[in-house]
């Protein structure tokens, strides 16, 4: 309470470092929303019917759906090791697709594969990047 009534009388800027925080949170942009993939049948149809695309890492179907949402499920096998990094590789993928921010409406499932240990978010972000301006990944086709 007195750190409130102390920073309301002092100009807008020079509150308390906590206080700081609390302002720049309010601006931020709205977080992106990853919604997944969880139904079987949902990895079942992606993986018939959808475009496949390889990198070095991952292993990544495509197909358009009319939900006008992105949907993205990630598959890691227990050939890339342990849970502690099953859940690891499952979090950077995660991460590189929330940064990415694809608007489109598409299923997407990700296969990682063995080399996935040991790679930096960075990585495979710059893959996923790679391989959205190369295979106009995010856009309809025509």
């Amino acid at each position: 309470m007195v750190l409130e009534k102390e920073c309301q009388r002092v100009p807008a800027g020079q509150c308390s470092p906590g206080e700081e925080i609390k302002e720049e949170k309010n601006f931020q942009d709205k977080k992106f929303k990853l919604l997944s993939l969880k139904m079987r049948r949902d990895f079942r149809r992606v993986y018939a019917k959808g475009q496949k695309k390889y990198t070095a890492d991952l292993i990544i179907y495509t197909l358009f759906n009319y939900s006008k949402q992105t949907r993205v499920g990630i598959s890691v096998s227990k050939k890339v090791g342990c849970a502690v990094e099953r859940n690891r590789a499952r979090r950077i993928i995660k991460e590189a697709f929330r940064i990415l921010k694809l608007d489109i409406s598409m299923d997407i499932v990700v296969v990682a594969k063995p080399s996935i240990l040991g790679k930096k978010m960075q990585n495979i972000y710059d893959e996923l990047l790679i391989l959205k301006n190369k295979n106009n990944l995010g856009k309809h086709a025509s």
